[in-house]
């Protein structure tokens, strides 16, 4: 009885951790990661995204010509990275780097030396790059190639929609030394800014006196967005039947190449 009693206490505990784990994941995919921007053309910047509700942060700065970014878990600072140390890291792996080069100029005098006593063939290499083209390319050709790119692009309008801030402010002024220039540029901002029903978020004016380019902005931007509200269209997208086929006519061709 002893034994049975044991065998089901590790039986439960199997089952907690293994529920506990599919909460953690849960949790992880669920709460949003938090975002918001605040900057100028010519001045500051500063943007901050945030995770688990503040446990874990990452802040970047720029003032005064300096950038400097912090990232926090719990509260403590795990890395403090300035302009200038960013610099340094630069110029060290720059000296590392030419070391490195004088190293490899002596291995290829001495690999040339040896080639010329016993030259050897290239070897040819599978490239990745040509079975993603054939790739590209059987989904042009495929019989529901057009349905499944506007697929892609659907579920690619759906994510950037989650992605988009929930408060965005972008105004300033943009000139050029040629008012022309300026007017074509207010015109074709005033018909997208109408297109896409952005102009209570988007405003720019025409600086018509400038003498040379001028750019003027400030942005400010503030929305949050999860791991599950990212990957649903997606999810959602390999589900569809034509993406489905699609994959096993793909896995279909390769193992009959192999």
């Amino acid at each position: 009885m002893m034994v049975l009693w044991v065998i089901l206490q590790i039986i439960m505990w199997i089952f907690i951790v293994i529920f506990g784990l599919i909460l953690l994941i849960l949790l992880l995919c669920v709460v949003p990661i938090r975002y918001k921007i605040n900057g100028e053309t010519d001045g500051e910047i500063y943007a901050r995204v945030s995770y688990l509700f503040g446990l874990v942060s990452f802040v970047y700065e720029f003032r005064e010509g300096e950038g400097k970014s912090t990232l926090r878990i719990a509260g403590i600072r795990l890395s403090r990275r300035t302009k200038e140390k960013a610099a340094e890291a630069v110029t060290d792996s720059a000296k590392k780097a030419t070391v490195e080069t004088e190293d490899s100029i002596i291995e290829a005098k001495l690999d040339d030396s040896e080639s010329h006593e016993s030259p050897k063939k290239p070897e040819k290499k599978s490239g990745g790059f040509m079975k993603m083209i054939k790739t590209v390319k059987a989904v042009l050709t495929y019989p529901q190639g057009k349905t499944i790119i506007k697929l892609v692009f659907e579920a690619i309008r759906r994510t950037g929609r989650v992605i988009w801030p929930k408060y965005l402010r972008v105004s300033g002024k943009v000139g050029f030394a040629d008012p022309s220039a300026t007017g074509m540029f207010v015109g074709a901002y005033e018909a997208l800014a109408g297109a896409f029903r952005m102009r209570h978020a988007v405003c720019i004016s025409g600086d018509f006196t400038a003498e040379s380019t001028v750019v003027s902005l400030s942005i400010a931007a503030k929305g949050s967005v999860s791991i599950a509200r990212i990957s649903i269209p997606f999810i959602r997208l390999l589900f569809r039947k034509p993406i489905r086929t699609l994959i096993k006519d793909i896995w279909r061709k390769e193992d009959s190449d192999e």
